[in-house]
């Protein structure tokens, strides 16, 4: 990833990457406890213009990102440290439910 950053620019970590591989059934998830993080902002306009369903995790007011995804998940808490703790834990759930949903 800072590979990537280095030879292109960190805001399009991620965009550049979606670029090749999101389809329209895919499902992307961004995570920006500010919801403002340029990188993440533009990995999501890059999921929503293949037609993928998009799901945001932020805290504070949720920040642009809130606007711009299918499902916006806002943490309603100003300390940066728990909305780190909860999106880590939203993120284990997700992970657990898949697992669970493969094996099914």
């Amino acid at each position: 990833m800072t590979a990537w950053a280095n030879d292109t620019a960190y805001e399009n970590i991620f965009a550049e990457q979606l670029e090749n591989h999101i389809e329209p059934e895919d499902v992307a998830i961004a995570i920006s406890c500010s919801g403002n993080s340029p990188n993440v902002l533009k990995g999501i306009a890059v999921a929503r213009e293949r037609g993928a369903t998009t799901i945001g995790l932020a805290a504070f007011d949720g920040g642009k990102l809130k606007s711009l995804v299918d499902l916006p998940v806002v943490v309603p808490v100003r300390n940066m440290e728990q909305a780190e703790d909860i999106h880590l834990i939203l993120d284990h759930i997700i992970a657990t439910c898949l697992r669970k949903a493969e094996n099914a």
